[in-house]
């Protein structure tokens, strides 16, 4: 008996070792696995926050924001648009609207003020002009709800200028909230003073 251990021991020598090899190769399945799994929750954490983020903002802008309250219109110098009449107020359900630019030039760092710019088909004109009026509200710079504003856009600054027949576009950004875009076509035909254009 003792020959064939001997034998065997010497066929084998290893043997005891295969348990402690699986051991390991156990151990670090066990390891690998452990560090996907927190790779994952992790992953899994941060795409929740991620998402609970943009529905935040994408609640906040449906909420938020200005509309039209009226016609646009459109003042002439007989050949082109000189400037443009915008009346404003809250979103249904919106809060308060920063409107306090007075004048052309990018919203300030804290992402307050009114941007107004001409998208055209070949270029943007950035940091318009404008005016605020107050027609209904306390005129404090902020457009709150039940108040209403009219903008005037001074657009003899834009590029090619807005001619009789052509379509512009101005946008209204004010701070981070959700832009209001504005279309229009100015109509041909004789040349007038003002023009008043509905949707």
């Amino acid at each position: 008996m003792r020959l064939l251990r001997a034998l065997i021991q010497r066929l084998h020598p290893d043997a005891g070792i295969t348990g402690v090899e699986t051991a390991v190769v156990i151990g670090g399945l066990v390891l690998a696995s452990s560090l996907v799994a927190g790779v994952v929750l992790n992953s899994g954490r941060s795409g929740s926050q991620r998402l609970d983020s943009v529905v935040q903002s994408a609640l906040r802008q449906a909420t938020t924001g200005m509309q039209l309250d009226g016609p646009v219109i459109i003042r002439t110098d007989g050949r082109q648009a000189s400037g443009v009449l915008i009346d404003v107020t809250t979103s249904a359900g919106g809060g308060s609207v920063p409107l306090d630019a007075g004048g052309a030039g990018p919203p300030s760092a804290a992402g307050s003020g009114l941007l107004v710019s001409a998208l055209g088909s070949d270029a943007v004109v950035r940091g318009l002009p404008v005016t605020v009026r107050w027609l209904a509200g306390d005129g404090d710079g902020m457009l709150e709800p039940g108040e209403l504003a009219e903008l005037d856009v001074d657009v003899r600054g834009v590029t090619p200028p807005i001619a009789a027949g052509e379509r512009f576009t101005l946008e209204l950004r004010a701070g981070d909230l959700p832009p209001l875009e504005v279309t229009r076509t100015l109509p041909a035909g004789r040349p007038l003073d003002a023009v008043v254009l509905t949707d």
